[in-house]
């Protein structure tokens, strides 16, 4: 199956896919860490996940500049 999606349009929809996961995680550990359970190693996972949205926004920034780029005269 071949998709048309342009590579910008795929780094948007990712870093907003990736934004929503984070978010329900970040959620998840503070809930968890409320109800006393240790959460060190669920800490550690978010804080990759986090890394991951990092990389995934500074690709979607360098893409929009690229393409800014072509656009200018």
């Amino acid at each position: 199956m071949e998709s048309k999606e342009s590579l910008l349009a795929t780094a948007r929809r990712r870093v907003a896919e990736a934004e929503v996961r984070v978010r329900e995680q970040a959620t998840r550990v503070a809930d968890a860490a409320r109800w006393g359970h240790d959460t060190t190693q669920a800490k550690a996972v978010l804080d990759v996940f986090e890394g991951t949205l990092r990389f995934l926004r500074e690709d979607l920034a360098r893409l929009e500049a690229s393409e800014a780029a072509q656009r200018q005269p």
